[in-house]
């Protein structure tokens, strides 16, 4: 018996587009029809796939009966509110996880998540809706990542960690357990967050402290 595979569209043309394409199609679940993208061009293609217009085909291809999306834009905010006004149109946002990534069977998954190739999440932890967990990160037991964070290449957070909303973490910063991170708040690459951070802050090095208040 030959399983019918659904199809989904992709929001986004760009490098993090090219990862979750090459995930869709190892998870063996879905057709792509074609990726959306603010300068479409002609014949262009990403990983293989065609983009196929700009986001202001949403509306048609929900009335042609394409319900599946997944939002590919590395972007924190602008992830949040493409989500958004695909969710407005009746699309549902789809995971892109790869088989390569170790999610423990008491993990909570929302929706619209990208998981990356080598990428650990241990017992009892949430990925909260449109969150990016990428290459090699490792989210230890009952943290949670809050919606529309971003979570970088070889990140570690310890057990208990509570990331708010929007969050991006630079490539191979470390959290202590039970350390909090505001929502919209970013850390630069290989910061050591030792105690915690405020929302809409920058913070950098080691230990990480606080060097900027980032306008929302």
């Amino acid at each position: 018996m030959v399983l019918r595979r659904e199809p989904v569209v992709i929001i986004g043309a760009g490098g993090h587009a090219k990862v979750i394409i090459d995930i869709i199609k190892t998870q063996n679940s879905y057709d792509i029809v074609g990726c959306l993208d603010e300068a479409p061009g002609n014949g262009r293609e990403v990983a293989g796939v065609k983009i196929i217009g700009a986001d202001v085909m949403l509306p048609k291809l929900r009335k042609n009966g394409i319900d599946k999306i997944f939002v590919a834009i590395g972007d924190n905010k602008k992830r949040a509110e493409l989500a958004k006004q695909a969710q407005n149109l009746g699309f549902r946002l789809i995971n892109a996880i790869s088989p390569y990534a170790y999610i423990a069977d008491t993990v909570e998954l929302h929706d619209g998540l990208a998981v990356m190739p080598g990428a650990v999440v241990n017992a009892g932890s949430r990925i909260m809706d449109n969150a990016i967990v990428n290459t090699k990160a490792s989210v230890d037991h009952d943290c949670v990542v809050g919606s529309c964070c971003h979570v970088g290449p070889g990140c570690t957070l310890a057990g208990n960690v509570r990331l708010g909303e929007g969050v991006f973490l630079g490539a191979g910063t470390a959290v202590i357990p039970g350390v909090s991170v505001g929502s919209w708040s970013v850390t630069g690459a290989g910061a050591a967050i030792v105690a915690d951070i405020p929302a809409n802050a920058l913070a950098v090095g080691v230990p990480g402290k606080v060097i900027k208040m980032l306008s929302r």
